[in-house]
Formats: structure tokens, C-alpha cells, sequence
């Protein structure tokens, strides 16, 4: 009956919208109930839309509650996939598997860039491909309820883009590794972070130097802070030969 109805409502649409409905059909594997959600997901926030009863359509309320229902679902499944790892371990999982740049790969693999729609930002920065996944999730929450984006997620996402046994060998949190090395060689470490303009219209560049012992070592660019943190550790560690 659901699905009728699903169907009933596509003869009423424009083709836009139609093309639109097959797309998340096709890509998701579902018939979304309301296209609405999924429309709200891929639409950035500078793009300035309202609707009928001027509310402002963008997903940054969907990406914050995608953000908390990815991160429910991805710890759930660790602590049953992992049953003798500690917290640490697990913690560091999860990161490797929610940072911005997995997200970012998983949406261009979900063809997401096709439909995202903003106002002179480039998609491919400010991490708009993982914003716009995580908006997703939310509006598949809403539109299907917990269980139905948890067996989602793990069915489609989880287990077929992420290679675990690759994911384990690799320590990824070079902040972290940079600290315990500071700590055993009793050296002191601190970073000096700020935020730059970009040439780019709309973009966001945090620019991070790594001072051991009061001495800069190196210095790198990200997206964000943690990430440019993270990029200037690994450079650092490379030089100090960890």
C-alpha cells in the first residue's frame, strides 16, 4: 500500500522532481515516502529557500541530527563487531570511520554531488559531500524511522565502503601518536592554529604550526582546525622521524 501510494504521487510530480524521486530510488534502493527530507539534505545553506510557509529549506538541522544517528549506529555496531577491544580502540575506530574524508567518499559514491545545490561554494570543499551525507541520514530517519537507517547504514554503507581489516592496522590520530612521543621524551608540544581567508570564494582554510619545545617543526593546512591539526602532526612526525 505504501509503495501505491509512492507511485500515485510520482504522476503528480514535474519532471524535475520525478527525476529527482528515482534518483534516491535508485541510489538508496528505497521508495522515499517524503521526497521532501531528501530534497532538504542536498540543499546547502547558502542557498536561501523558503517554503510555502516560510520556513527556510537547508540541511543543517538534518546534518545535525544525521551527524548524531550516524555516530549512534557506527559505535553500536563496533562494540558488537569488536567484543574484546577496549574504549580506546573503539574510539579510534569510530573516527576513522566518520571523519570528513570517508564521508566526503562515501557521498560521491552515493552520486550526491549530482543533486547538491548551493550558491557559488564549490561542492568538492568546506566538506559539503559529508554535511550532505549526514543530512541524508537524518532525513532517512525521519522519513523511515531508527531501525529502518540502521539496517541502511550497515547493509549498504558500513560494511560494503569501509575495509576493516585495513582500518585496524592503521593508526590514523597522528595528534595523538605526536603526544605520547612528546610525553615520553619528555618534550613539550603545542599548536598554534588560526583561520585564513582562501582565494576561494566560501572556503575555510585553518592553517596549524606544531612547536616542540617552543620550536616550530612544521606547518599545514586543513578544512578545519582538528583537521589541520591532524595534517600538521603527521608532517611532524615525519620530520622528527617517530
Amino acid at each position: 500500500m505504501r509503495f501505491l501510494k509512492s507511485y500515485i504521487k510520482l504522476l503528480f510530480l514535474d519532471k524535475p522532481e520525478k527525476e529527482f524521486f528515482y534518483f534516491v530510488k535508485n541510489q538508496l534502493g528505497f521508495l522515499p515516502g517524503k521526497v521532501l527530507y531528501y530534497r532538504k539534505a542536498l540543499t546547502h545553506k547558502s542557498v536561501v529557500l523558503k517554503l510555502n510557509d516560510g520556513k527556510i529549506l537547508s540541511n543543517e538541522r538534518l546534518e545535525f541530527l544525521g551527524d548524531s544517528i550516524l555516530d549512534s549506529i557506527i559505535s553500536e555496531y563496533l562494540f558488537t563487531r569488536y567484543k574484546d577491544k577496549d574504549e580506546g580502540f573503539l574510539t579510534q575506530m569510530r573516527a576513522k570511520l566518520v571523519n570528513r574524508k570517508a564521508l566526503n567518499e562515501i557521498a560521491v559514491s552515493l552520486k550526491l554531488h549530482k543533486y547538491i545545490k548551493t550558491n557559488n561554494i564549490a561542492i568538492d570543499s568546506n566538506n559539503v559531500l559529508g554535511n550532505a551525507f549526514e543530512a541524508l541520514v537524518g532525513a532517512i530517519y525521519l522519513d523511515k524511522g531508527y531501525s529502518y537507517t540502521r539496517t541502511f547504514l550497515i547493509q549498504n554503507i558500513i560494511t560494503k565502503y569501509y575495509d576493516f581489516r585495513f582500518l585496524e592496522s592503521v593508526d590514523t590520530n597522528f595528534k595523538s601518536r605526536l603526544l605520547e612521543y612528546t610525553q615520553k621524551t619528555k618534550k613539550t608540544v603545542s599548536f598554534e592554529t588560526r583561520e585564513e581567508n582562501s582565494n576561494e570564494k566560501g572556503k575555510q582554510v585553518f592553517i596549524s604550526v606544531v612547536l616542540v619545545d617552543n620550536k616550530p617543526v612544521c606547518e599545514s593546512l586543513g578544512s578545519s582546525k582538528k583537521e589541520a591539526e591532524q595534517n600538521a602532526s603527521k608532517m611532524a612526525i615525519k620530520e622528527l622521524e617517530i
